[in-house]
């Protein structure tokens, strides 16, 4: 008999930049976060900017095969890069996990 294994969730995480920072810069800080995070894991992500509210930005992860040890990594790279620096006034990231639709 075999048993179902759980599905693996993608993450999207949104947060609000502050507006006083350049676009490019924070995008440069998020990339390099990405990458290392991405030499360590093994996982890339991806960045997205909301086209209608340039300050609300997106990363994009599928799925890890070891989801606390990715998380825990990730956290690691957030804070290395100094991303929190970076977010609006009273503003953090949100992390919502989703599964695919079979």
């Amino acid at each position: 008999m075999q048993v179902a294994r759980p599905a693996l969730s993608h993450l999207f995480i949104y947060y609000k930049v502050n507006a006083g920072l350049d676009a490019s810069g924070v995008k440069a800080r998020v990339r390099s976060m990405q990458a290392s995070l991405a030499h360590r894991t093994g996982i890339q992500g991806r960045l997205f900017v909301r086209e209608d509210a340039g300050t609300t930005w997106m990363e994009v992860y599928p799925p890890a095969p070891d989801p606390v040890a990715f998380m825990q990594a990730l956290k690691e790279e957030v804070e290395r890069a100094g991303l929190p620096l970076l977010l609006a006034d009273g503003n953090q990231r949100h992390i919502e996990p989703f599964i695919e639709c079979a």
